[in-house]
């Protein structure tokens, strides 16, 4: 939950939006989850909704699947064939809970 509560404080959101996260958290968490966000300023306005959804409904979810899954064998299997697709292509921002930095590269 660090790393989405870090993003979204980056955000300067001033529009409705939807936070609409995969139904992975066990039913007893999803409460936990959402208070963490209700409660934070930087993250939640009025203007937010947050839904837990089966990502097979949803495109937006199956592609961050893809990532995370990219950036799982990439920091736990040192395996890149699929991080490096995405460097190609995207900036990617890393996120790193130990130092409470981040490190932004560009595509040059």
């Amino acid at each position: 939950m660090d790393v989405v509560t870090t993003l979204l404080s980056e955000i300067n959101i001033n529009n409705k939006y939807v936070l609409r996260m995969d139904n992975f958290l066990p039913s007893k968490h999803i409460d936990k989850f959402n208070l963490l966000i209700l409660e934070n300023p930087n993250i939640y306005s009025e203007n937010c909704n947050i839904f837990h959804n089966d990502s097979r409904k949803y495109i937006g979810i199956q592609f961050a699947d893809l990532i995370s899954g990219a950036c799982f064998q990439y920091y736990e299997n040192n395996n890149n064939e699929f991080m490096d697709i995405i460097k190609e292509k995207h900036r990617l921002i890393h996120y790193n809970k130990y130092s409470l930095g981040k490190t932004v590269k560009k595509k040059r």
